[in-house]
């Protein structure tokens, strides 16, 4: 019987301890030190008042949308986004990361009626619980502000 050389067991054995080894030490690491960022993703009700130019005419929204790191969205103004429900990728005009445990997003203000297309709007925020705070840049004018998640978007996050 040559099936059973012993010098063939002993390099399957280390074979299969070795790749077991490896499993263990990957896992470890990755469970320490990969850490996914917290989810951003919703509708959030910005109140205008504190904002400038054109962006304090109306309540606003911000919907974001996140994969993993990459974070993307688009403002509108609320009475607008009534008559039209549907967002679709094609209106994610702002595009952003998570780094350092806040997001920033930067893009053309495409959906509020009254502004600068051509302007650059930056949104820099951090997750606080179901709020956003942080800072909003258009036009040359940075504002402070605090968005809070909408209740519908609250209980489809509170259902999974």
């Amino acid at each position: 019987m040559d099936h059973f050389n012993p010098n063939h067991l002993k390099f399957y054995g280390i074979a299969i301890f070795s790749v077991g080894l490896l499993f263990t030490v990957v896992t470890a690491f990755g469970e320490s030190n990969l850490k996914a960022p917290p989810k951003v993703s919703g509708l959030y009700e910005i109140d205008p008042k504190n904002l400038s130019d054109c962006l304090k005419s109306k309540p606003l929204q911000l919907t974001i949308q996140q994969s993993g790191l990459h974070v993307s969205g688009s403002l509108q103004s609320k009475s607008d986004r009534r008559e039209n429900k549907s967002t679709s990728e094609k209106s994610q005009t702002l595009k952003g990361r998570w780094q350092d445990g806040k997001f920033s997003i930067a893009g053309a203000v495409t959906d509020v009626e009254g502004c600068d297309r051509s302007q650059l709007l930056t949104i820099t925020a951090t997750l606080s619980g179901q709020k956003l705070e942080g800072n909003l840049a258009f036009s040359n004018n940075t504002s402070a502000f605090t968005a809070q998640l909408q209740e519908s978007d609250l209980k489809s996050t509170t259902n999974h």
